[in-house]
This record gives structure tokens, sequence and C-alpha cells, in this order.
């Protein structure tokens, strides 16, 4: 038997639209908008410091607002890094205080408004080393809406888990620490902890001292007493403990007239390696004594 169907009984279901997802506006670089004035020298420190992403994003602000205005330092408060970064405040200002500990910032001021400036002496730049905990960005949780747990991440020691051998290197890959978690009796672990210092390589730092420093005394022979006192300021401090910073610190005696013998008072005497390497004159290159144009 047939069954009629009546037309208006008949529900006629539609695809649905499909709809084209909106289009990101294209953002092209041109400096007819503006450009930023930063010197070379800056620019080579800042392809050579090894640093976490955020802390770069801290510190680009930080020129962005300086530099990028031709001034020297501005007062930036820490909700201004917050709209340019998307790093949390708390988490800003460690990464502030971390960068002014490596030598790579100045800051002045109390409160949530502080003067910035970039350190120009590049070559007292180390590595940032977190002094405190830096928290990871809470996440959202789309179904809820609501934060997930704020999860604290250690950067400075890492958690060991039990039974397996942890290699860890830090920012400079400078100390390879070996931990390794030993069941003794019960439920008492024994830790281990073995620290590699690096080892100085005074033949390259003499290399980089004549591919830098040609114009002065060659060293023709590494003496016991030159190799001693190479360790002697190698073994001061870690941040010592690199050929980039030697790089730095002889390309930094470039810089200096008095050092180089360019001063109109001193053009009969120049810096000699073993100037460069003894205790006082060391810390005064350093310290910018020997680039006022004479000896302090």
């Amino acid at each position: 038997m047939e069954q009629h169907i009546e037309k208006s009984n008949i529900i006629d279901f539609k695809p649905p639209e499909r709809t084209e997802p909106a289009k990101e506006a294209v953002i092209v670089a041109d400096v007819e908008n503006g450009y930023t004035r930063i010197a070379n020298e800056l620019m080579d420190a800042l392809c050579t410091i090894d640093m976490p992403g955020r802390y770069f994003k801290v510190l680009n602000a930080v020129i962005r607002k300086t530099y990028g205005y031709n001034k020297k330092s501005d007062w930036i408060a820490l909700s201004q890094f917050v709209e340019m970064t998307g790093i949390e405040k708390s988490n800003v200002s460690r990464i502030l205080n971390d960068l002014v500990r490596a030598g790579i910032l100045t800051k002045t001021g109390d409160g949530n408004i502080k003067q910035i400036s970039i350190n120009k002496t590049v070559s007292v730049w180390v590595a940032p080393k977190p002094k405190y905990s830096i928290k990871k960005e809470a996440k959202i949780d789309d179904k809820k809406g609501l934060s997930t747990p704020t999860i604290l991440s250690t950067l400075t020691t890492n958690i060991v888990n039990p039974d397996i051998k942890h290699v860890e290197i830090d920012n400079h890959k400078r100390h390879i620490q070996e931990r390794q978690i030993h069941m003794s009796s019960g439920d008492d672990e024994h830790v281990k902890t073995k620290v590699k210092k690096p080892v100085c390589q005074t033949q390259k730092i003499i290399d980089i001292y004549h591919a830098e420093l040609p114009e002065l005394p060659e060293v023709k022979i590494l003496t016991p007493d030159r190799n001693k006192k190479i360790k002697a300021r190698w073994n001061q401090g870690e941040k010592f403990q690199s050929l980039g910073f030697w790089t730095k610190y002889f390309k930094y005696v470039r810089t200096s007239d008095f050092l180089m013998g360019r001063s109109e008072n001193n053009r009969q005497w120049s810096a000699n390696i073993d100037f460069l390497i003894a205790a006082s004159s060391f810390a005064k290159v350093i310290e910018g004594s020997y680039h006022q144009g004479g000896e302090k």
C-alpha cells in the first residue's frame, strides 16, 4: 500500500553555512613608522648572552621604552611590562632584579615604577641566574573558565626523581652537577652532589688576546707566572670562567686610549698581557678606570 507524504510535512534541512575564519591583520615593519637606534656592540652582546626567553622579552621592552624614544633611561611601571610582554607582574619584578644582578640593567626607585636603563658596559654582562623561583604563567581552562593551579618551577635547582642519575647544565654551560639518589635502609635517602668546575684554557685566552689586540706586544712565551696569573683571574668568579668573557674583556681594552697608547700624554706606553692579567689592573679595567682619557 503506497504511502503519500504531504510536502508540507517535509522538513528541509539546510547544510550549515560555512564561515571563513577571520584573517589577522598583516603587519609589515617599516622604518617610516619609527625605528630604534642601538649601538652595534650592544647588539653583539645580545647575540651572545645566554638567558631564558622571558628575560629577553623584558630586556627588549626596556630597549623599546628607552632607546626606542631616544632616551638613556625611563621610568617604567611593572604594568607596562605586563602589557608589552604578557608576563605576570610578580615574575617581571623577579626578572628585572636578576638582570640588574647580572650587570645588564641598572635600576633606581621604589615601588612599582622604577627608573631603568641598559648598562652600556657590555664587557661586564653575565648570563642572569634567577635568585628566586620564577612562577609559570597560569593557564585558563576553556571548559570551566578557571585558572589551573599555579606551578612553581625552581630554575636554580631541579627536582631529582628517585633512583635516576640526573645531569643538570646551567645557562652558562659551566657546571655539570651529577646527582644520584641512593636508597640506604628503609625510607632514608642520601644525595651525592659532584660539581665539575670549568677548566681554564690559558693558551686560548692568549690566542684571543692576539686576535683582539694585535697592536699590543705579542706574547711569545706563556711563562709559569703568566699561566698562574691568568688562572687566578679565571678563578676570581664564575663570570670570568668563559672564553666569551675574555673576548669581551679584550674588546673593552681596545676602547681605552690610555691602554692602547693613543692618549696625548701617553704615546710612549701601552698595556701588555702582564699588565692586563695583574690583579690590580684587571679590576681597574673592568671598572672602567682606564677609559676616561688616562689612568686613575
